[in-house]
C-alpha cells in the first residue's frame, strides 16, 4: 500500500513537473515575455555587483563580443584560442615596422633617426608606443585570466609573451588571490620579478585558508631568492589577516569535540576517549599559524603585529597573544611592541588580555581614548582608578556612549560623574555645573535610563532629549521628561508638536495638544505651527489630520535651506500626495504655501485651475528647481495637464520629453512633439558685437552650438524607445530639426546613454534603428530638402563604432549612407587595441564580422 501510495505522489509529482515545464516553454516561447524576463534579471544582477568591482558583462552572443578580454570574462575560451594568435601576430608585425619589441620590458624606439614621411605615421606609431608604455602590453588581459580563474587562456599567454616584471605590482590594490588564481600563477612564477611586496600579495591565500603548500611554495620561489634584498622589519600589511584561519581552526576543533563527545556517550568508553583528547592537546590548535608566522620572520617579515590584532579581534585569543607575548626576547621588547596597537587594545581588549600583556597606561593615553565608541566596559574599568579631573573626562565620555547605544558602560559613567561632582563640591568647595544630556541613541533610551539621569544630580535633560522619546513613541519617558521642564516654565512645545507629526502613531500628539492646547481659552495657545517643506516630507497622514480636526491649527510653512556642505548626497525628500491633499483640504488657499500646491501636481493634474493660480507666485530663481523638479516628476507619471502649465522653453521641453520617453509615458511625448514644437525651433539672436578684451564673452559657444547641444540631448533619448513603430514615429516628428541632421545623428553613436559592456544587445538595436530610419531619410526627398550628409564615425565609442563597421562596412544597402572614406579604420584598430577604459582588451580583427541581428 505504500508502494502504491509512492508511485501516485511519484506520478503526480511527475505531472506537476510537466506542467510546469510546459509553462515555462510557453513563457519563453513569447518574444515579449522572453525578452522582459531577461531584460529583469540583468538588471537585478547589475544592481547587485555594480558596487563591488564586478564587471558589467554576463552574458554576451558569440557575435557579440569583440575582444580578446570579452572572450576571458564570458569564459569563451575557444573563442580566445581562435583569435589570440591572429591578434597578437598583428600587433607583433606591426610593431616590427616601427621599431618596438612587444616583449621587452621598456619600449624603445630603435629607428628614431628614421625619417617619418607622413604626419599620420607620426601618429600611429606615438599612438601605438604610448598605449603600450601605459598600459604594460598585455597585463590587463594576463589579470583578466587570473582574476576569471582561466588557466588555458593564462598558460597560452605566458607561453607566447613570457613575463613581465611589473604584472602583480600593477594590480595588487585591486586583486585578491584565490587558491586556483594563485595556483595558475605559481606554475610561472620564476618568469616573474621576485620582490618583498609581490610576495606580499600572493600571501593573502595560504595565510586565510591554511594551505601550507602554498605558502612554502612562495617562500621557496620567491622570499628565498629576494631574501638578500630584505631588511628585518616589522612589516603591518593591512591586507594580510590570520582571522580567517583563526575561526577556521576554532571551529575545526569545536567539530573534533563534538565527535569525541559522541564516541564517549556511543562507546561508554571515556577513559579512552579522555586520554586522547589530553594527547590531542597537548599540541596548540593554532601551531599552522605560529610556523607560517615564525618562517615569515626567518625571511625578514614580521607579521606578529597582523596576527596581534586579528587575536584581540576573535574574542581575545589569550593562546595567541601570550604566544605573541613570549616569542620577544625581553617584556620590554613585548611592551614597546603592543604600544604600537593602543587603538585596537582599547577597543578590543578584555580585563585578563590587559592583564596578559602587562598594559602601560599614561596620562597621555587615556586623556586621548576612544573607548565609548566600542563601549569596551572591561577597558573602562581598568583605567578608572587612574583617571584625574574625573568629572569633566566621565562627562565627555558619556556624551559618546549615550549617542552611540552603549547602555552599561553609560551606567558606569553615571556613577562615576555623581562621585567625581561630589568630591568636588565636599572635598574641595567647587559648584559644579550639571552636565546637558542632549541626544540618545534610540535603541537604549528606557524609561529606567531616563530616571537614572534625571536622578543624578549632575545631570539636565534637555527638550531635544523628548524628541528623541517622541520618534521612538514613549509616551511615559516623554512625561518624565517634561514635568521638570513645564515646572520651570518652559512653553515652547512647537518643536514637540513637529516631532509627532512625524511618527504614524497618535498617541504623542493626542497627548501634547489635549495637555498644553486648551481650547476653552478666548486665545488658543497654538494657532500655527511653524514647520519646513522638510517637516512636510516626513510626516504622517493620521497625526496630521488629528491636529485639522481641532480647527484652530494651521501649518505655517517655510522652505528648508539648502545643505551647507554640497560635497555631502544626500536623497532628496518628497512629500506624500496624501500630506499634500490633506494640507489643501483643511487649509485656505491663501494660507497655503505654493510650495505644497507645486508639489502636488507632480502626482495628479485633476483641479488644475490652482496650479495655473500659483504659478505667477512660483516665477522666480528661488522655484526654478523646483519647478523643474515637478515637471519631471509629471512626465514621468503621464500627467499632461501639469506638463502643459509648466513648459515653457526649450530647456524644460528637454526635461519633459526626455523623462516622459525614458519612462515610457509616449503621450506626453506626444502633447510635446503636436503642440510645443515651435519652442525646439532655432532663434538666431542679434548678433553683438563682441568686446576684444572680453575673454569671458568670446569663449561663450555660439547660439547655435548651444541648440544644437540641446537637440543632442533630446536625441539621446531616443536609446530608452525599445519598439521599431514609436521609434519611427518620434524620428519623423523631429525631421525638420535634427534627425535629418548628419551631426547630430553621428553624436548619437558616441554617447549612448547605456553602459556598452553591460546594455550590448540594447544599444546595438538601437543603432540598427539610427541607421535604417536614417536612410529612410536620406534615400527619400530629405535628402534634397534638408541637404543631408552621410554619417560620420568617431573612435570615442569603442563598441559602437566597431559594431558599425564590422556589420555594414559591406553592406551595399546601407553603406552610402556612412562615410566609411574618411575614417581610418586602421589606426581605429591600433588606438583601440588595448584600450584600458573598458572591455575592448584586444580588439579582434574586423576580418570577424559581426553577424546581423535576427
Amino acid at each position: 500500500m505504500n508502494r502504491d501510495s509512492n508511485n501516485n505522489n511519484n506520478i503526480l509529482d511527475s505531472n506537476t513537473d510537466n506542467t510546469k515545464s510546459e509553462y515555462f516553454k510557453s513563457i519563453l516561447n513569447n518574444k515579449y515575455l522572453r525578452t522582459k524576463i531577461f531584460n529583469h534579471v540583468g538588471i537585478i544582477h547589475h544592481k547587485l555587483h555594480q558596487h563591488v568591482g564586478q564587471p558589467m558583462i554576463y552574458r554576451l552572443k558569440s557575435h557579440e563580443i569583440i575582444s580578446l578580454k570579452e572572450c576571458i570574462i564570458v569564459h569563451r575560451t575557444d573563442l580566445f584560442i581562435k583569435h589570440f594568435d591572429q591578434i597578437y601576430q598583428s600587433i607583433e608585425s606591426f610593431h616590427e615596422k616601427i621599431g618596438v619589441d612587444v616583449k621587452s620590458d621598456y619600449f624603445v624606439c630603435c629607428n628614431k633617426k628614421k625619417k617619418r614621411e607622413t604626419e599620420r605615421e607620426i601618429n600611429i606609431e606615438y599612438a601605438v608606443i604610448n598605449s603600450i608604455l601605459q598600459f604594460s602590453k598585455f597585463n590587463e588581459l594576463l589579470f583578466t585570466a587570473l582574476k576569471y580563474e582561466n588557466k588555458t587562456a593564462f598558460d597560452m599567454m605566458v607561453d607566447r609573451l613570457g613575463g613581465f616584471s611589473d604584472f602583480i605590482w600593477q594590480y595588487s590594490q585591486i586583486w585578491q588571490p584565490t587558491k586556483n588564481s594563485l595556483s595558475i600563477l605559481m606554475n610561472h612564477i620564476t618568469l616573474f620579478k621576485q620582490s618583498t611586496g609581490f610576495a606580499m600579495e600572493l600571501l593573502y591565500c595560504p595565510l586565510t585558508t591554511g594551505d601550507l603548500e602554498m605558502f612554502d611554495q612562495i617562500c621557496k620561489d620567491i622570499l628565498e631568492p629576494a631574501q638578500k634584498s630584505i631588511r628585518y622589519r616589522y612589516d603591518l600589511q593591512v591586507k594580510l589577516s590570520f582571522k580567517n584561519l583563526i575561526n577556521k581552526l576554532n571551529n575545526q576543533q569545536q567539530g573534533n569535540n563534538n565527535n569525541h563527545n559522541n564516541q564517549n556517550n556511543n562507546n561508554n568508553n571515556n577513559n579512552n576517549n579522555n586520554n586522547n583528547n589530553n594527547n590531542n592537546n597537548n599540541q596548540s590548535k593554532y601551531e599552522i599559524i605560529y610556523y607560517m608566522v615564525n618562517k615569515l620572520i626567518g625571511h625578514g617579515l614580521d607579521l606578529r603585529g597582523n596576527l596581534f590584532m586579528d587575536a584581540l579581534e576573535c574574542d581575545n585569543n589569550q593562546e595567541i597573544i601570550k604566544w605573541i607575548k613570549d616569542s620577544f626576547g625581553t617584556i620590554q621588547e613585548f611592551l614597546g611592541f603592543s604600544g604600537r596597537y593602543f587603538e585596537q587594545i582599547q577597543r578590543y581588549a578584555s580585563t585578563e588580555t590587559l592583564e596578559l600583556i602587562e598594559f602601560q597606561h599614561s596620562k597621555d593615553r587615556i586623556s586621548n581614548i576612544d573607548s565609548p565608541e566600542h563601549g569596551n566596559i572591561d577597558f573602562l574599568n581598568y583605567i578608572i582608578p587612574f583617571v584625574e579631573n574625573g568629572f569633566h573626562y566621565f562627562g565627555d565620555q558619556l556624551h559618546i556612549a549615550l549617542d552611540k547605544g552603549h547602555l552599561e558602560y553609560s551606567k558606569i559613567l553615571l556613577k562615576e560623574i555623581q562621585n567625581a561632582g561630589l568630591y568636588l563640591e565636599e572635598t574641595r568647595g567647587i559648584i559644579v555645573r550639571p552636565l546637558i544630556i542632549l541626544k540618545v541613541n534610540p535603541s537604549i533610551i528606557s524609561l529606567d535610563l531616563v530616571e537614572q539621569l534625571a536622578l543624578n544630580p549632575y545631570i539636565r535633560l534637555s527638550v531635544k532629549l523628548a524628541l528623541t522619546t517622541i520618534k521612538t513613541n514613549q509616551l511615559d519617558i516623554l512625561q518624565h521628561i517634561l514635568s521638570p521642564l513645564v515646572a520651570q516654565g518652559f512653553t515652547d512645545y512647537g518643536s514637540l508638536i513637529v516631532g509627532a507629526l512625524c511618527i504614524e502613531d497618535t498617541t504623542m500628539i493626542e497627548y501634547l495638544l489635549n495637555t498644553y492646547y486648551n481650547e476653552d481659552e478666548e486665545e488658543p495657545t497654538i494657532s500655527s505651527i511653524q514647520v519646513t517643506t522638510d517637516n512636510i516630507c516626513d510626516m504622517e497622514y493620521q497625526p496630521l489630520e488629528y491636529l485639522y480636526s481641532l480647527g484652530h491649527c494651521s501649518l505655517e510653512i517655510s522652505i528648508s535651506p539648502s545643505p551647507i556642505s554640497y560635497h555631502i548626497k544626500q536623497v532628496p525628500k518628497e512629500p506624500s500626495l496624501e500630506i499634500l491633499q490633506l494640507i489643501i483640504k483643511y487649509q485656505p488657499i491663501n494660507t497655503i504655501h505654493p510650495w505644497v500646491i507645486l508639489k502636488r501636481f507632480g502626482y495628479c493634474d485633476d483641479d488644475i485651475h490652482l496650479l495655473k493660480d500659483v504659478l505667477p507666485t512660483l516665477k522666480s530663481l528661488q522655484f526654478y528647481e523646483k519647478i523643474k523638479k515637478t515637471l519631471i516628476k509629471a512626465s514621468k507619471n503621464g500627467l499632461v495637464k501639469t506638463v502643459a502649465c509648466l513648459v515653457s522653453n526649450i530647456d524644460s521641453f528637454i526635461d519633459s520629453f526626455t523623462t516622459a520617453i525614458k519612462y515610457k509615458q509616449f503621450k506626453v511625448a506626444k502633447y510635446l512633439t503636436n503642440e510645443c514644437m515651435s519652442l525646439v525651433q532655432f532663434h538666431e539672436k542679434e548678433k553683438v558685437e563682441p568686446d576684444p578684451y572680453d575673454f569671458d564673452f568670446m569663449c561663450q559657444p555660439s547660439d547655435k552650438e548651444i541648440w544644437e547641444r540641446d537637440q543632442a540631448k533630446i536625441l539621446s533619448s531616443f536609446y530608452y524607445i525599445t519598439d521599431d513603430q514609436t521609434f519611427e514615429s518620434f524620428w519623423n516628428d523631429f525631421k525638420s530639426f535634427s534627425t535629418t541632421n548628419s551631426k547630430l545623428v553621428s553624436q548619437l553613436f558616441t554617447q549612448p546613454p547605456f553602459d556598452t559592456g553591460y546594455y550590448r544587445c540594447h544599444v546595438s538595436r538601437v543603432i540598427d534603428r539610427i541607421i535604417l530610419n536614417y536612410s529612410r531619410f536620406y534615400n527619400g526627398p530629405e535628402r534634397d530638402q534638408y541637404q543631408m550628409e552621410p554619417l560620420r564615425l568617431s573612435s570615442y565609442n569603442t563598441f559602437v563604432t566597431y559594431y558599425i563597421i564590422s556589420k555594414y562596412r559591406h553592406d551595399p544597402q546601407f553603406n552610402q549612407i556612412i562615410n566609411f572614406n574618411d575614417f581610418d579604420i586602421n589606426q581605429f584598430y591600433i588606438n583601440n587595441q588595448f584600450y584600458i577604459n573598458n572591455q575592448s582588451i584586444g580588439l579582434i580583427p574586423f576580418d570577424n564580422t559581426i553577424k546581423k541581428n535576427k
